[in-house]
């Protein structure tokens, strides 16, 4: 069974790159949102193997979409990757953990 891999990004060019990214490094269906609320959502609908998750965003924030996620029966077993090329400071780190995210990488991957 094909990966199932949710991106949420407010910038479309980064939901293209990082899609075609992992096209072809993987076999994977991407599902892209491009607000917190529609993200949140799309986790609920697909139930992804895995999110991508952005941290600034207008509106809801990564860090607030991943605390919703994280404390959701639905979907609290979904792991959550940061992905940011601003927040790469520890603080920002720390503060990802503690919102509940898996990993947290730096842009450009």
């Amino acid at each position: 069974m094909m990966a199932k891999i949710l991106i949420i990004d407010d910038k479309t060019d980064n939901l293209i790159t990082i899609s075609a990214l992992l096209k072809n490094l993987l076999p994977c269906n991407i599902i892209t949102a491009q607000t917190g609320e529609e993200g949140i959502r799309k986790a609920r609908e697909e139930n992804p193997d895995t999110i991508l998750l952005d941290i600034i965003m207008p509106g809801m924030d990564g860090f607030e979409v991943c605390s919703i996620l994280k404390s959701s029966e639905e979907t609290k077993y979904i792991p959550v990757i940061f992905l940011t090329a601003i927040r790469t400071d520890s603080k920002s780190r720390v503060r990802g953990l503690e919102a509940g995210a898996d990993a947290f990488l730096s842009k450009p991957v």
